[in-house]
C-alpha cells in the first residue's frame, strides 16, 4: 500500500516528506510517492522507502498511469498554481490546473482511499468594516466562502467539488484550511537536507531577496504592501504558523478516526502578526537592517487573516506548538 503526496516537491510535500517518514503511524502505508510534473526530480536522492513518480494534473495518461502500478489508498493532494497576484493575471491557467487538475484526479481514483486536500484561508469572505476594536476576529469553519482573488475562489470550488464526490463514494476526506506556513522541518535520515519554502509571494522568502539584494550591491530594501489598513499599525495581520505543526496536522489527519466521512479544519495558531511586526521580529533575530517602504495595498489582499483552530483542536486533536519567534530562530539558526 502507498500514500500519493501530489506536488510531493513543492516546500510542503518534501517538509511532510520528511515528517512522515520519522513516524511510526504511517508504516502500514508501506511506501510514500511523490508526484511530480518535473523529470528532473525523478533521479533525486530519497529516503528509503520513498519514491519519486511523474504526473502531471493536466494529464490523465499519467495520472492513470500512477494508480494502475501502484496500490494506493491515501492521496495528500498538494499540488497546483499558488500565487495570488499571479491568478489575477491569468485566471484561465488557475482554472485550468487547479479546477480542472483536481477533477482529473479524481476521476483515475477507483479504489477507497483517504483524500487530505490542501485548501487555505483565502477562501474565506473578507470582514466588511474591520476596525481598531475588533481586528482579532478569528475565521470559522463554518463561515461564508467568498474568496476575494481568483486563486481563492479556485480552492473554493476544489472544495465544493470534493464535498459532491464525497456524497457519490465512499471515501474519507479531509479538507484543511492552512494559514501563512513559515520555517523548515529538520531532517534525521542521511543527507541532512532541508526544504526552505522560495516561493515568490511567502512573505520570508522576498524578505530574504530583498536582503541579500541590499547587502550586495545597496538594491532598495524591503515593501510592505499597504500602510491604511485598520489594523494596530495599519499594515495586514496573518497567523503565521510553522511547517512543522502543519505536517503534524497531515499526519493526524492521515491516521485519527473521525466523526465522519467528510472534516474540515483550520490549520493555524490562533493568533495575529502584522507584517510590519513580522519584518521587525526578522531583523532581530537575522541581526541586519534594511529600509522598509510601504507601497499601495494589492488586489486579493486580506485585511486580517487569522485561525480559529478550535475545531482541530477538539476533533483532530491538533495544537500548534512553535511560536513564529522559535520557527524563525530555527530557520535561521545558521547565521553568523
Amino acid at each position: 500500500m502507498a500514500i500519493l503526496i501530489t506536488g510531493g516537491f513543492g516546500y510542503i510535500g518534501l517538509n511532510l516528506m520528511t515528517r512522515l517518514v520519522r513516524s511510526d503511524k504511517i508504516f502500514r502505508y508501506g511506501q510514500i510517492l511523490l508526484m511530480t510534473h518535473t523529470r528532473e526530480n525523478l533521479t533525486l536522492p530519497l529516503p528509503v522507502g520513498v519514491t519519486a513518480v511523474y504526473g502531471d494534473l493536466t494529464d490523465l495518461t499519467s495520472l492513470r498511469r500512477i494508480f494502475q502500478t501502484y496500490d494506493i489508498r491515501a492521496v495528500v493532494h498538494l499540488a497546483g498554481l499558488k500565487s495570488i497576484r499571479e491568478g489575477e493575471r491569468d485566471p484561465k491557467r488557475y482554472q485550468d490546473v487547479n479546477v480542472t487538475g483536481l477533477q482529473n484526479l479524481l476521476s483515475v481514483i477507483q479504489q477507497k482511499v483517504t483524500f487530505i486536500f490542501a485548501s487555505n484561508a483565502t477562501v474565506y469572505q473578507a470582514y466588511p468594516n474591520i476596525t481598531q476594536f475588533n481586528f482579532d476576529r478569528r475565521f470559522k469553519e463554518s463561515q461564508p466562502l467568498e474568496p476575494i482573488s481568483t486563486y481563492g475562489s479556485t480552492k473554493r470550488i476544489c472544495e465544493e467539488m470534493l464535498r459532491d464526490w464525497g456524497r457519490r463514494t465512499n471515501h474519507r476526506l479531509v479538507i484543511l484550511r492552512i494559514f501563512n506556513v513559515i520555517g523548515i522541518i529538520e531532517p534525521d535520515f542521511p543527507g541532512n537536507v532541508t526544504y526552505p519554502d522560495r516561493s515568490v509571494d511567502s512573505l520570508l522568502p522576498q524578505l530574504d531577496r530583498a536582503v541579500q539584494r541590499y547587502l550586495t550591491d545597496g538594491s532598495t530594501g524591503f515593501t510592505i504592501y499597504g500602510k491604511t489598513y485598520p489594523t494596530w499599525d495599519d499594515t495586514p495581520v496573518r497567523d503565521f504558523i510553522a511547517i512543522s505543526d502543519v505536517c503534524q496536522a497531515f499526519l493526524l489527519a492521515l491516521t485519527t478516526k473521525l466523526p465522519s466521512k467528510y472534516e474540515i479544519f483550520n490549520i493555524g495558531t490562533g493568533i495575529g502578526t502584522s507584517v510590519n511586526q513580522m519584518v521587525s521580529l526578522y531583523k532581530q533575530i537575522r541581526k541586519v537592517d534594511f529600509p522598509v517602504f510601504f507601497g499601495v495595498k494589492r488586489p486579493g489582499d486580506l485585511t486580517v487573516s487569522i485561525a480559529d483552530p478550535t475545531r482541530a483542536e477538539q476533533i483532530l486533536g491538533f495544537k500548534a506548538e512553535e511560536t513564529v519567534e522559535e520557527t524563525l530562530r530555527t530557520l535561521y539558526r545558521k547565521d553568523p
